[in-house]
């Protein structure tokens, strides 16, 4: 046996995600079913029950008894199929329990997909983060979160719902261990140096690959996204620090927040942004509720007067940078926010019209 080193490991942790999502399509492709079943085999109930009862009664004219017997069997069959499929995952529409597994897979691939895995505690830890999210306590714990964040018209984060990057909490392990073993806490080897800029705005080391990350995280690209710090990526890092904040993202000062980022917040810098967006704001917006998004979408068209149109905010840019320049906004340093939702413009177009 080769010896069970970190590319190991990650390789057990990458096929082991495979499997759960042979097994998690499975799942759902027996709840769909458990669920498309629960009509026709109660429609089946009542025609046997009808059909049991007018037989006893061709067969028998005095036979009110029997039919009385009859009615409340297949009445209590019947209601025992209903209360079978009662719980929440049996009532939601398939397609937003596939979307709200899919989506949640997604993102955390997509946030482990440079992780490395150096000893079973860690490989165990990131499979079992992995197999929650299709486990039915979690699916309806996210509906739940989804639709009371919703009514409330807040975006998702980890501190307000089940939504947890696997990243803020990584467990970082070593070879095995023996008597003599001498106990490695840095396999890497040495650390790479820090980005300029950075340390006044965090105390969490970051290097350069780490701050361009972050950057690609808060939407920032080309130029923008060479891990230097600058006006663009401290503004693009105070939305992130609004949204972070709980209600923060209502907040009209978001201008003149201090950034502070912390561990667990540099863990979640490491997610790329969602395609199409320009902040962390719209990111969220766009991977988050989709009645949100279908929300602010409609409000902008509203705002700039149109009765029907695009849907989305990419296709929205003109129509935003519009609302902006007729609300007076600040469009940040060059010009940065000038066709994007930011924390102002999202609370205007939220806000109930009076």
């Amino acid at each position: 046996m080769p010896p069970v080193d970190q590319d190991a490991w990650t390789a057990v942790v990458l096929q082991g995600m495979n499997d759960i999502d042979r097994r998690c399509d499975a799942y759902l492709e027996w709840l769909d079913d458990k669920r498309r079943s629960r009509g026709p085999l109660v429609r089946q109930i009542n025609d046997l029950g009808g059909a049991t009862t007018a037989i006893i009664g061709f067969a028998d004219a005095d036979a009110t008894k029997a039919i009385n017997i009859v009615g409340q069997a297949f009445g209590l069959l019947a209601r025992s199929v209903e209360n079978y499929h009662s719980r929440l995952l049996l009532e939601v529409e398939s397609s937003t329990v596939n979307s709200i597994v899919l989506q949640e897979r997604f993102r955390f691939r997509r946030e482990t997909q440079s992780l490395v895995y150096t000893s079973r505690p860690a490989a165990e830890y990131a499979l079992r983060s992995y197999t929650r999210i299709c486990l039915p306590f979690a699916i309806e714990t996210q509906i739940n979160d989804l639709s009371t964040l919703g009514s409330r018209r807040e975006v998702p984060t980890s501190e307000t719902s089940i939504h947890q990057s696997p990243a803020i909490a990584p467990v970082l392990g070593t070879s095995g261990l023996q008597a003599s073993s001498r106990v490695n806490v840095n396999p890497s080897g040495q650390r790479a140096p820090r980005a300029a800029g950075w340390e006044s705005i965090s105390k969490v080391r970051i290097d350069l690959a780490t701050a361009k990350a972050i950057q690609r995280a808060v939407c920032l690209s080309g130029r923008d996204a060479d891990g230097t710090f600058g006006p663009k990526t401290e503004a693009q890092l105070k939305i992130f620090e609004s949204i972070s904040s709980t209600g923060g993202f209502r907040d009209r000062e978001w201008r003149n927040r201090t950034i502070d980022l912390s561990t667990p917040e540099v863990n979640e810098l490491k997610s790329d942004c969602t395609p199409g967006a320009l902040n962390y704001l719209e990111s969220r917006i766009m991977a988050g509720n989709a009645v949100q998004a279908a929300q602010v979408a409609q409000a902008i068209r509203t705002k700039a007067g149109l009765t029907d149109g695009p849907n989305t905010l990419p296709e929205l840019r003109k129509q935003i940078n519009k609302i902006r320049i007729d609300l007076q906004l600040d469009n940040g340093p060059d010009g940065l926010f000038a066709d994007q939702v930011t924390p102002e413009l999202f609370q205007v177009l939220i806000t109930p019209q009076g």
